[in-house]
């Protein structure tokens, strides 16, 4: 198995050499501490479209590093993606890296960060504030069980959520197995692993919905007084 040796340390942010099992040095990884995610799919994959118009499912989340806080936490990802195009004799253009300069994003939430796109094929480890898997295959066998955690994976690690991730940069050389079309070549990122850290009640997206408004008694012809204002003639929906 391999292991990961800690080789520097920021603000905000770790790096990481993987040593292989034979003792060979594998990719770098980076730890990115207190980072707001955008778009997350932690507990079940996401489906979306490739530019050939096929699809593909992943788990992803998009890291937002503060301006303020998370300046070294971005100069060390710069560092390690320099390092990959200088390894593999490119020069990626910024549209085809997976960081960004969020104040050209036209969202809002995403001014004064930078964002890293991450996605992985394989679900990531998720972890609570103390380290504990929320699901540990070694101790979760039944199908129900592990669907109502993965749940509630999705429920924790919504968008706006603040948490750590483990992310490792890599060159996508542009060729696809199995297909004869290439692609642009890019720096894409792996997402490793992800610990919660704090719900400060930001939320991105469609959210969690406060319905307690809408239930009344189960017995109760209105809904906490309310109306539906919905004429009894159904043809006049």
């Amino acid at each position: 198995m391999s292991a990961l040796k800690l080789i520097k340390t920021g603000k905000n942010c770790k790096l990481y050499q993987q040593i292989n099992a034979n003792g060979s040095e594998g990719p770098k990884l980076i730890l990115l501490e207190r980072v707001r995610l955008s778009f997350p799919a932690i507990g079940h994959m996401k489906e979306d479209e490739n530019e050939d118009g096929s699809t593909k499912k992943a788990y992803k989340a998009v890291p937002m590093l503060l301006k303020d806080t998370h300046v070294e936490a971005k100069d060390m990802f710069v560092q390690v993606m320099n390092e990959l195009m200088t390894a593999n004799k490119v020069k990626i253009p910024p549209e085809y890296r997976c960081i960004k300069n969020g104040d050209d994003s036209e969202r809002e939430e995403y001014q004064n960060h930078w964002t890293i796109s991450c996605s992985e094929t394989r679900r990531p480890p998720a972890r609570d504030e103390t380290g504990r898997l929320y699901l540990d295959p070694a101790k979760v066998k039944d199908g129900d069980q592990v669907e109502a955690i993965l749940n509630n994976i999705d429920e924790i690690f919504h968008g706006g959520v603040i948490a750590t991730v483990l992310v490792r940069p890599w060159y996508f050389d542009g060729k696809v197995k199995g297909k004869t079309k290439t692609y642009p070549k890019r720096i894409c990122c792996g997402l490793t692993g992800i610990q919660f850290v704090e719900d400060d009640g930001t939320s991105y997206g469609q959210g969690r919905i406060d319905d307690s408004a809408v239930w009344g008694s189960a017995d109760g012809d209105d809904l906490n007084g309310g109306s539906t204002d919905l004429d009894d003639d159904p043809d006049g929906l």
